[in-house]
């Protein structure tokens, strides 16, 4: 149908109350397949917009007629609008022309009318699966955010753990530095005590050895000088001071030998003293080695525990991101299942309506 001499405005009106008129939604692109001339959505929109307004307007005027019944007053405009559908049709079309192609076109319309019926149902059903898989994507895009948000908060999780396994494991390693450089500084005194206790061993040892020597001297010289008093015998003057002599002697004799039985009670009591200090210092060690032990068993626990979450949360991220993939590609071929059969749909539209066009209409 042309519109010579209206805007494009006018146009879209025109086209969208004769489908208001079929029985069809006017949509934007309903309208846009019946124009003649190419419009953009944005002045579809807006014409459609002037439509609606229109349309409301008429029916607030029909709701605020005076005195006329309803069953009256729908007859008459429907009179009056197909007197004036059949004044433009007469006014508009050739009369010798309109008798020769009346019944053929009268067939064609009614087969045209039942196929456009067909595709109009098949239009809606296709609309209503549409917005349900508009519904569907929505959804689908919620869950993709969800589970992208989901996949953010893991992957920050599973990079503090490894934070936390990070400081851990270095705090771990600086206690077991400061545990090794004790258990080090242990072992220096350890080692500085057993060189003391084997110092002074040796050094009472050498003054042991020594006092031996000066008893052995001394009873040499006793023998010898008891040998010359049973030679001298004959001279008192001389035996008695022998027996002065022998008894300073034996009285030097006993000094010395109170003097080792004190160095020997010394040296038994570093001994014992040694000995208490060694056992002292292997229980401190076997206690820092327990210690250590658990220490680092507790580490490795906690590393194996750490490592397990860590391994669980990457396999969550892999499924999250299997489930996310698997979805989106279902949306994609489920979409272009609906855009083939909606490109189906057009074509057999334009088909319909290119049978629907009488001949010589330009």
């Amino acid at each position: 149908m042309k519109y010579e001499g209206l805007s494009s405005r006018d146009e879209i009106k025109i086209v969208a109350r004769s489908l208001l008129k079929k029985g069809i939604r006017p949509s934007q692109n309903n309208v846009k397949k019946e124009l003649n001339k190419n419009s953009s959505n944005t002045t579809i929109s807006q014409a459609l917009d002037e439509f609606w307004l229109d349309i409301s307007n008429e029916l607030e005027l029909n709701d605020t007629r005076p005195g006329i019944p309803d069953e009256l007053y729908e007859m008459i405009q429907r009179l009056w609008v197909m007197s004036l559908e059949s004044a433009n049709k007469v006014a508009q079309d050739r009369m010798d022309e309109a008798l020769k192609v009346e019944s053929n076109a009268l067939e064609r319309e009614a087969k045209a009318q039942e196929e456009i019926a067909k595709i109009s149902l098949k239009n809606d059903k296709l609309v209503g699966e549409l917005d349900k898989m508009k519904a569907l994507l929505k959804n689908e895009r919620a869950s993709s955010a969800d589970l992208g948000s989901r996949l953010v908060m893991s992957q920050e999780s599973v990079r503090d753990i490894q934070a936390q396994l990070q400081e851990t494991i270095k705090s771990n390693e600086v206690s077991r530095a400061a545990e090794n450089q004790r258990l080090d500084s242990l072992m220096s005194e350890q080692t500085l005590l057993r060189s003391r206790y084997e110092a002074r061993e040796t050094q009472l040892k050498t003054e042991l050895d020594q006092s031996a020597k000066e008893c052995r001297t001394l009873n040499e010289s006793l023998m010898s000088r008891i040998a010359k008093v049973s030679q001298l015998e004959k001279f008192e003057d001389l035996h008695e001071h022998e027996k002065s002599e022998n008894k300073r002697l034996l009285a030097q004799q006993d000094k010395l030998t109170d003097q080792v039985e004190v160095l020997r009670d010394q040296l038994q009591g570093m001994r014992e003293e040694i000995e208490t200090q060694r056992k002292d210092f292997e229980q401190q060690l076997k206690q820092q080695r327990k210690l250590l032990s658990d220490k680092s068993k507790e580490i490795a626990v906690g590393e194996e525990r750490h490592l397990v979450e860590i391994k669980e949360r990457q396999v969550l991220i892999e499924q999250l991101k299997l489930e996310h993939l698997t979805s989106c590609q279902e949306l994609k071929i489920q979409h272009e299942l609906l855009n083939a059969e909606m490109v189906q749909l057009k074509k057999r539209d334009e088909i319909s309506q290119s049978k629907k066009k009488p001949a010589g209409v330009n």
